[in-house]
């Protein structure tokens, strides 16, 4: 009876796998069809091998059953700009909650724009569920060169006179 040996665990994340080795070098038949002596898994499923031998006797192996945990749905709210001189603020608006933002200038989910400095930043939200799953996603955070000057609101200038024709 040919026996499965695995490269590693067989329950793992997408975008991973495991590659699968008989115990026969030659005349097998995989589950999913391969001739070969090893296959690479990246689906779930169950996974057997058959060898006929020279004699036409054949004999599968037990199963080995291959779980592929999906990648969390991650996902991040977009981000407001912010003058350099802004004070230092907490990211929020990763889902899942739970996980963690990446970019220079941030530190414990705190972002510094005097840190970071001026420029487009592509901050990274990553999350790991409980398969130890991790996936990540990312939204831009502009800081802007306010030069110091605070933002003047339309409705706060008044021009007098009013109507003007030479002086204001």
């Amino acid at each position: 009876v040919p026996t499965i040996s695995a490269s590693d665990t067989t329950i793992f994340c997408a975008g991973d796998s495991v590659i699968l080795t008989s115990s026969e070098s030659s005349g097998v038949v995989w589950s999913n069809g391969s001739t070969s002596d090893s296959i690479v898994a990246t689906i779930s499923g169950p996974y057997s091998v058959t060898y006929t031998g020279s004699n036409g006797c054949s004999s599968t192996s037990p199963i080995v059953d291959v779980v592929v945990n999906q990648l969390p749905a991650v996902t991040i709210s977009s981000f407001t700009d912010v003058c350099d001189y802004a004070e230092a603020f907490s990211l929020i608006g990763g889902l899942p909650i739970g996980g963690s933002y990446n970019v220079i200038g941030v530190s414990g989910g705190v972002f510094d724009p005097s840190v970071a400095g001026i420029g487009i930043h592509s901050i990274t939200y990553q999350y790991t569920d409980l398969n130890g799953c991790v996936n990540s996603t990312q939204a831009n955070l502009s800081v802007n060169d306010c030069t110091d000057l605070l933002e003047i609101k339309t409705d706060e200038v008044l021009v007098y006179p009013n109507p003007a024709s030479k002086t204001v």
